[in-house]
């Protein structure tokens, strides 16, 4: 038997055979197909099997996913019969109670498929790098190869230092920093299955960043000096990596030729609150599983699965994961990471082994609060923050009525990548936290274009109706505006009730003021937002929300996604020369359409998901059938009833604003192309003054939206798209696009 099992005690193996039970496939029938549940090992006794697609064939004495009689899961590939076919199925549970009283059988085997684990992986990284070799020169560079453990934190070189190794990552996670004057900054993440100094193994030059273990991680070396000493005996090796490089310098950043691994996620109770963090658990597990498979893991759960696949939890959690007597609970853990998309971790709280396991394993980390305890972290909290390189969320319970207050006390003095308002009786809520944590968060992003903004307000209808969530949103001037006031409460309605009593009953250009500071006067328009956002600040809005401005004396683009709400919308939509600037710490703020019209560059950095972008065009240009301007007395005259002409003047008004965002149009093509959908309501023909139009304005942005995500909705590859962040598309009805 040339398998791993063909490695055990004969009389075992005659026990096992004795057991097992027959199966006969007829030529071209499928014995099993991938990703299917396994429900036993088979070996080959007469005939051959055959991968579609694949010209291994396997002989009597191969085995079919014996590795899984350890560790469960889901069958590994599909396989028919080539030919009349015999073979023997050996169950789960018949193999467990053989080998349940047998350790040494148990620890024996262990070890055997650990080895022979290894071994693939290794093959499947020298085949990516050195693309077919033969097995003698595959094995001497295998026998040059270290294997390297690194702890979460610690380095495995820094930036310029010399490039005199070639490593792969096999298990866990790191990330790349290029180190600045200041702090250093973020490049990319590296996922087992990449490898890392692939030039440098060539050319020699000193590291180009730093690489530090987020996780803790798994690794082979392969030293430069190796290297060199093989391309001397074997110079096929230097070639053929060469030739491998360029096509895997071109397909780099494609996913699709990393290992699968599960994205694992810890769970942090800020006070133990045993009930809270079950809710939690399933309601992210729900919300997950819409995106791909989860597994939720606790200490007890642990337990009864140690039981089943034969591996001692408490003395798994007392030795290091990668120690050789721990074999069978790493084996079991690595096999669950390339069968589900995320891990769950639940914590009990009290620091134990099984919480600091759970810490180690993370790549994200979720402290879970109720709003209405003492913002102090916990113990665990505490040491978790010895997890520098892992990243953190804060999830605030909040109950089911009343809205979020006082979240910034939450955030002094904790390093987090974002915080989340969470109503345990919302399951929007959890599906909005999940695609945070998958990466996959929708983001709206909104232009800035004064009154012909109100289409913002109709599109957004159209999206809540076509059942397409908004995780986080952001925009410019009136799209900033429309931002905030959509993150503090996501119901369209209530948008729509706010625009008609803010905007258009208070008629906020009806003032005019002394022009030395504006034209208008400011202190109504403060009034407007203070008494739409009352005492609110950003980070207590229900998604997260920001507005861009310009600093008047800096010249820089400034993103408000902390800090007094309303003084963020009036700074975004503050005119040049219209409005007076806000000040923030001395600097005076004034409309980012000036330098952003639409920060779908700014979205990006906040989300790999999709993202829709509302942009509002240009005014119609019009030629004045005129040779010269009249005189301004004129001009007044025409404003009387038998003196009015139809000519659209360059006023003063009109030609501020069309120089306020004239400098930001050459970027328009650029930013466009930073989002996956973008919408192009027709107000082209509004001013940005025509506030009293501003019903028949979200109407008509209404209108086109439905029109044109009914079109999007039709296409296949939308609601793929749409579908992989987790989102249920509706079932497509005839005639669907009318």
């Amino acid at each position: 038997m040339r398998t791993v099992l063909g490695q055990l005690d004969k009389t075992f193996l005659d026990r096992l055979r004795a057991q097992a039970c027959e199966k006969s496939l007829v030529k071209g029938e499928t014995l099993c197909t991938a990703e299917s549940t396994f429900d036993g090992a088979y070996l080959v006794t007469e005939g051959r099997l055959g991968e579609p697609g694949h010209s291994e064939e396997l002989h009597p004495g191969d085995m079919v996913d014996e590795i899984q009689l350890l560790t469960g899961g889901q069958r590994s590939r599909t396989l028919i019969a080539l030919e009349d076919t015999r073979l023997l199925l050996i169950r789960p549970d018949q193999f467990r109670m053989l080998v349940a009283t047998q350790e040494q059988v148990l620890e024996r085997l262990s070890s055997l498929v650990s080895d022979q684990l290894r071994d693939q992986q290794l093959t499947r990284i020298l085949s990516r790098l050195f693309g077919e070799l033969n097995d003698d020169v595959q094995q001497e560079i295998k026998q040059k190869i270290v294997w390297l453990e690194l702890e979460p934190a610690q380095t495995l070189f820094h930036q310029s230092d010399p490039g005199d190794a070639l490593y792969a990552v096999i298990d866990g996670r790191l990330a790349a920093f290029s180190e600045t004057d200041k702090d250093p900054l973020f490049l990319n993440e590296i996922l087992p299955g990449e490898t890392i100094g692939e030039i440098s193994i060539i050319t020699g030059d000193d590291r180009s960043a730093t690489v530090k273990a987020t996780s803790r991680s798994l690794l082979v070396r392969l030293a430069r000096s190796d290297f060199d000493r093989i391309v001397e005996h074997h110079p096929i090796v230097y070639k053929t990596f060469a030739q491998v490089l360029v096509t895997w310098l071109r397909r780099s950043n494609d996913h699709r030729y990393a290992i699968h691994d599960a994205r694992e996620v810890t769970l942090i109770a800020h006070r133990h609150h045993p009930q809270l963090m079950l809710e939690i658990t399933q309601g992210l597990e729900a919300g997950l599983g819409l995106i791909g498979p989860v597994l939720c893991l606790s200490s007890a759960g642990l337990k009864e699965l140690g039981i089943k696949y034969l591996f001692d939890v408490d003395k798994a959690l007392k030795k290091p994961l990668y120690d050789p007597q721990n074999t069978r609970f790493r084996l079991w853990l690595e096999e669950q990471k390339r069968h589900y998309s995320f891990i769950i971790y639940e914590t009990d709280g009290d620091a134990s082994i099984w919480d600091r396991l759970c810490l180690e394993r993370a790549h994200e980390l979720l402290i879970v609060a109720q709003t209405e305890t003492e913002v102090t972290p916990g113990e665990l909290e505490l040491l978790s923050r010895k997890q520098e390189m892992t990243s953190s969320r804060l999830v605030l319970i909040h109950p089911a009525e009343g809205d979020p207050a006082n979240t910034d006390r939450w955030l002094v003095n904790r390093s987090l990548s974002g915080h989340h308002h969470l109503r345990l009786n919302r399951p929007a809520d959890y599906e909005r936290l999940a695609r945070f944590i998958a990466g996959k968060a929708i983001g709206l992003v909104l232009a800035g274009g004064g009154a012909k903004g109100f289409a913002h307000i109709g599109i957004i209808r159209a999206l809540h109706e076509c059942g397409i969530p908004i995780d986080l949103i952001g925009g410019t001037s009136t799209g900033g505006i429309v931002s905030l006031s959509y993150g503090m409460d996501t119901d369209p309605a209530i948008l729509e009730t706010r625009n008609q009593k803010e905007w258009i009953a208070r008629k906020p250009l009806s003032r005019y003021a002394l022009p030395i500071l504006s034209i208008l006067d400011h202190t109504k328009w403060d009034q407007i937002f203070r008494d739409a956002f009352q005492h609110k600040k950003i980070e207590d809005l229900w998604i997260p929300a920001f507005s861009v401005s310009c600093n008047l004396d800096t010249g820089e683009m400034v993103v408000h996604d902390s800090g007094i709400a309303w003084k963020a919308v009036r700074a975004t939509s503050s005119l040049p020369v219209f409005l007076v600037p806000v000040l923030f710490e001395g600097h005076g703020h004034v409309d980012g359409g000036v330098i952003n019209n639409m920060p779908t560059d700014v979205m990006r950095k906040m989300t790999s998901g999709p993202v829709f972008a509302i942009n509002l065009g240009n005014n119609v240009a019009k030629r004045l059938e005129l040779e010269n301007y009249p005189s301004p007395w004129r001009l007044a005259l025409e404003k009387f009833p038998g003196f009015r002409k139809k000519h659209a003047y360059h006023t003063v008004p009109k030609v501020i604003m069309q120089l306020a965002t004239m400098q930001d149009q050459a970027a328009y093509d650029e930013r466009s192309q930073l989002a996956d959908f973008m919408l192009l309501p027709p107000v082209a023909g509004y001013s940005m003054t025509d506030i009293k139009f501003a019903d028949e304005i979200v109407e008509r942005g209404y209108a086109y939206g439905i029109e044109r995500l009914r079109e999007w909705i039709a296409d296949e590859a939308f609601r793929e798209k749409l579908r992989s962040a987790g989102v249920k598309m509706p079932e497509l009805q005839p005639g669907f696009r009318s």
